[in-house]
């Protein structure tokens, strides 16, 4: 949530060129969840197995064994390629996409700073999309993900954090651009050629 995963990942194929692109929101929208449902799977341990994917991880073995596979968010074919960008809140913490991961990146954000992302990137959508009588329904909006943020979200972001990042094989500074970040993951990658 306002971590920059989807931009550094645009960032990656753009440098990479050659980049298969797969996105866990395509299978699974855990922020449509309810939030009794998860505060309760918070209270229960917040076991991150616990989401049963087995379309996305057959996807990514499908990539990884060269098969193409259709994103069944938006119906468009994804070919495999020499990389495959995996972009997951889970990490390795989900053994059943984790085991496809080679290398796990977590981009290091303070909390508020994601927070203040995605308060902006709300914003824009309000301002662009809504006409102005209708603003006083987006603030209301607001309003409810501001309470939700403090009363479970960020408490799942610490968890998240905890796990995923001691777990990760590379780490860079969020604040930085994403052109900036792909270059920096870039050079830490094991490619031919080099």
């Amino acid at each position: 949530i306002g971590g920059g995963k989807t931009s550094l990942v645009r960032a990656l194929a753009a440098q990479l060129g050659d980049a298969a692109v797969i996105h866990f929101d395509s299978y699974e929208k855990l922020s449509e969840q309810p939030m009794r449902d998860i505060a309760a799977w918070m209270a229960a341990g917040a076991r991150f197995d616990e989401f049963h994917l087995p379309r996305l991880a057959a996807a990514i073995g499908d990539l990884k064994e060269g098969r193409p596979v259709v994103d069944p968010l938006n119906g468009r074919e994804i070919r495999p390629c020499p990389h495959i960008l995996f972009e997951t809140p889970l990490g390795r913490e989900h053994a059943e996409t984790g085991a496809y991961i080679d290398r796990l990146v977590w981009i290091d954000v303070p909390l508020e700073v994601a927070l203040a992302r995605k308060i902006a990137e709300h914003t824009a959508i309000f301002l662009e999309k809504y006409r102005p009588e209708d603003h006083a329904g987006c603030l209301q909006w607001l309003q409810r993900y501001l309470k939700q943020y403090l009363s479970h979200v960020r408490d799942l972001l610490v968890t998240q954090r905890q796990r995923l990042a001691a777990d990760a094989d590379i780490v860079v500074d969020g604040a930085a651009d994403p052109d900036s970040l792909a270059r920096e993951v870039i050079e830490q990658l094991p490619l031919e050629g080099r």
